[in-house]
């Protein structure tokens, strides 16, 4: 490879390195789980500790990237990425020393991270920096996004028929009815969290089960959520949700319940405009207790079941 490490300069992340720094991630960490998004991880870095973000720039190009952060307890390194064709030529460890630099400077007393454990070359790059196997269980848990309300995408609805024409291959042995679409991405021009929620027919929970395994082929995941009335898969992650799933009893309370809802605020713009208010209003409110958020919603949802003649509603949760 041309050039020595004497060329490389490290300095933090600007704003004009974006693009740059996208297109290497896509590089280097192709397999990367979908809720690491790059433009999501550099905007939030930027809010922390901006100056643990460092780029290494060859001859006026972007080459390597790292993130360090502080917590008060433990330093941590993320997002060490260096381009393939000028590897093995000292920039990761330049990458790495400045963040160590800059945390100590921050009276970090130690440094971890976290490598999977087939990448064997990465273990023994930093093995080389003085870094050691610890026997520990490394878990983790994502945590929901910010609750988000987007303005009406006319794309929405095509989303839905995609989805709809690839559940009707994969579980159509379970179905019993048309698969629906519902919630707020069902409603005509209604501002909505940009996740497309559908739900499917079956003729019980119990003999629907074995869907949950085709399911997983089609990238959903199961929780159990609810599990007493329906089965809730999402996808592609829960951190990073895409489409909800409702496997519902056909002609069930919360069958009914959900048709009727999206079927009131499709026929009433006003009553729409009133939902869309309201979960402006409590998404600045609960902006990240979704749970909160959805059940805030319950009275407005019990209101309008009521007036089109229903009897209390089995709490309609539409989305969580």
């Amino acid at each position: 490879m041309s050039g020595t490490v004497a060329t490389i300069e490290v300095r933090p992340y600007g704003d004009a390195d974006f693009n740059a720094v996208v297109e290497l991630w896509a590089e280097v960490f192709v397999d990367d789980p979908s809720h690491n998004v790059s433009k999501e991880m550099i905007d939030r870095k930027l809010q922390v500790q901006p100056e643990l973000f460092l780029v290494a720039v060859r001859d006026g190009a972007i080459v390597g990237t790292v993130m360090a952060g502080f917590d008060g307890v433990r330093g941590w390194i993320h997002r060490l990425a260096v381009k393939e064709s000028v590897r093995r030529s000292g920039i990761g460890t330049k990458l790495m020393s400045a963040a160590e630099v800059g945390l100590a400077r921050m009276g970090c007393p130690k440094v971890n991270l976290q490598i999977r454990a087939e990448n064997t070359d990465v273990v023994a790059f930093y093995r080389s920096l003085g870094y050691g196997v610890e026997e520990r269980v490394s878990m983790g848990k994502l945590v929901d996004p910010p609750v988000h309300i987007a303005p009406y995408d006319s794309e929405w609805p095509r989303r839905f028929e995609e989805e709809r024409n690839a559940l009707s291959k994969s579980i159509g042995t379970w179905l019993v009815g048309p698969i629906e679409h519902v919630g707020s991405t069902a409603v005509p021009g209604l501002a909505a969290k940009p996740i497309i929620d559908i739900m499917a027919p079956v003729r019980d929970l119990e003999s629907s089960k074995p869907a949950l395994e085709a399911l997983a082929g089609l990238g959903y995941c199961y929780f159990p959520y609810r599990k007493d009335i329906m089965h809730w898969l999402c996808k592609p992650s829960n951190g990073f949700r895409t489409h909800h799933l409702h496997l519902v009893p056909l002609g069930s309370a919360l069958w009914i319940d959900r048709l009727a809802f999206r079927d009131a605020l499709r026929r009433d713009s006003a009553l729409a405009a009133e939902y869309q208010d309201l979960k402006r209003e409590l998404a600045e409110r609960y902006r990240y207790d979704r749970e909160a958020y959805t059940d805030a919603k319950g009275p407005f949802v019990e209101r309008v079941l009521e007036s089109r003649g229903r009897e209390p509603p089995s709490r309609v949760r539409a989305n969580r």
